[in-house]
């Protein structure tokens, strides 16, 4: 290869050094194609050479202005419109221009406006979310939204639930009605509840619904007549509180724990616990009470069945005490039975006299085609039940009635009865209460008024089946005969004035 001629390595270099002058700014460089010295490429066609610095200057970026106050003045008017805290991020794309700001440079004007008091920071409504603002605190407006809801509810709620109530006027969510919520139960304001499934959340409420149902058990407890299951007693407890079988049951087990309560079996097979505020003595009291109320009178069978849970001995002591408490009755046997029965009332003689009234019926009938007259049948009516040992204590007529008529001078029953009821006289039943605030005599003097006017023929006394009902001061405006008998009223006889 031969060497370079001098001439063509001044001209390179000579060229080169135009090339790289800063006061060619490269115009040179863009006439040729690649360069090559003495075969070696040194550069292609627009080699960015070094320029002034002027245009160096002019080709660096332009630094970004402050936003301007139109523009800060619009970050404003949206939060101020909106109907819920807004982030960063959504606020720059609802910027239109001439007032857009960028994310990076609104962010610091959201604080600035934080910390002068014009707008607040939320927290994120998710836990990677970011910060949220607006210009109403609130934080204090899903406070007082969650104390309204939850004041107005008839039950536990979970946040869910509490964020769609209040939501029409913070358009809050559950994350933002959480943390609040929690708040409330740290400082004692609010209480927490178990979900209502297992997939359920906690449930919140500004009442102790613990100490609600606890109160309401008991009161439902001591009211019933029979032991109840857990299912049965928070339907009954349900409108003050909703209670459901799942929170009733462990209150339940508390007061079994604590002696307060009693379980007891389930009725069936398949049934479920009861529990009673009374022993099992007590249970089987009232179980007996409500089968004969509900079967009539019942041998002494059926009633050990009923109370299958005691022995023997222990269910005839309980038959015992509920007779001597006036509230079981002994009835003679009745039809075709060869025992005893057993009732809630006193025995009434008309079952037992139903035979006996249809003969005598069939024999008065003969004997008035007879012609016998009504004075005689009574007559002989009267002495053929006072010989089979039910006195009446006089027939009209005898020594008896006349002693009748001799108290009535001084107090006049049937003459009170037709002064103070018109339609006495056509045998309108007039109240004994009602006559005895008027008569103005003792219980005593009224009461055996009534029953020897009665036995007399002349009134037909009414009796109240339903005593055990009564308290002590309406079942003493009854006439008693002192043998368990209550009359509720009387009614002259159309035959006897």
């Amino acid at each position: 290869m031969n060497p370079p001629r001098p001439e063509s390595t001044a001209l390179s270099l000579h060229l080169i050094g135009r090339l790289t002058d800063p006061s060619s700014n490269g115009a040179l460089a863009s006439s040729f194609g690649p360069i090559y010295v003495h075969g070696r490429k040194l550069a292609s066609s627009g080699f960015p050479f070094p320029c002034s610095d002027s245009q160096s200057m002019a080709s660096a970026k332009k630094p970004k202005l402050p936003p301007s106050t139109e523009a800060r003045a619009e970050v404003l008017r949206l939060i101020h419109e909106s109907t819920a805290p807004l982030a960063a991020s959504t606020l720059v794309k609802s910027l239109l221009s001439p007032h857009k700001i960028p994310a990076a440079q609104l962010e610091p004007i959201l604080e600035e406006y934080v910390t002068a008091g014009t707008l607040y920071r939320i927290p994120a409504a998710k836990a990677t979310g970011k910060p949220r603002y607006w210009d109403r605190d609130l934080i204090a407006i899903l406070r007082a939204g969650l104390a309204e809801a939850l004041h107005a509810a008839d039950a536990p709620l979970t946040a869910p639930e509490l964020a769609t109530r209040i939501a029409r006027a913070t358009a809050a969510t559950e994350g933002d009605v959480t943390p609040l919520l929690e708040e409330g139960i740290a400082a004692g304001r609010l209480f927490r509840y178990p979900p209502k499934t297992k997939a359920g959340k906690p449930r919140y409420w500004d009442r102790d619904l613990i100490a609600i149902v606890r109160a309401g058990l008991a009161e439902t407890l001591h009211a019933a007549d029979a032991p109840l299951t857990a299912q049965e007693l928070a339907a009954r407890i349900a409108g003050a509180t909703a209670a459901t079988e799942r929170e009733v049951m462990p209150l339940l087990e508390e007061g079994v724990a604590a002696g307060r309560l009693f379980r007891f079996p389930p009725k069936a097979k398949t049934g479920k616990p009861r529990y009673w505020d009374r022993d099992q003595i007590a249970a089987v009291r009232a179980e007996i009470l409500k089968f004969l109320e509900t079967k009539g009178p019942q041998k002494l069978a059926p009633l050990r069945k009923v109370a299958g849970s005691l022995e023997t001995a222990q269910c005839d002591t309980v038959l015992e005490e509920l007779r001597a408490a006036g509230q079981l009755f002994s009835h003679p046997p009745l039809g075709k039975a060869k025992e005893p029965l057993f009732a809630i009332r006193p025995v009434s003689p008309q079952p037992y006299l139903q035979e006996v009234e249809k003969s005598l019926a069939l024999v008065v009938e003969k004997l008035q085609r007879a012609q016998v007259s009504e004075e005689e049948l009574r007559r002989a009516i009267v002495q053929m039940v006072e010989s089979a040992g039910v006195r009446f204590g006089g027939v009209p007529g005898t020594r008896a009635e006349t002693t009748v008529t001799s108290q009535a001078a001084t107090f006049d029953l049937i003459a009170l009865m037709k002064r103070i009821a018109p339609g006495a006289e056509r045998g309108a039943l007039v109240g004994a209460g009602e006559l005895r605030r008027v008569a103005g005599v003792s219980k005593e003097e009224f009461d055996q008024t009534a029953l020897a006017l009665s036995r007399a023929g002349r009134l037909s006394l009414h009796r109240h089946n339903f005593v055990g009902n009564l308290s002590t001061e309406e079942r003493d405006l009854l006439v008693t005969d002192g043998a368990g008998n209550y009359f509720v009223g009387m009614a002259l006889r159309q035959n006897n004035g």
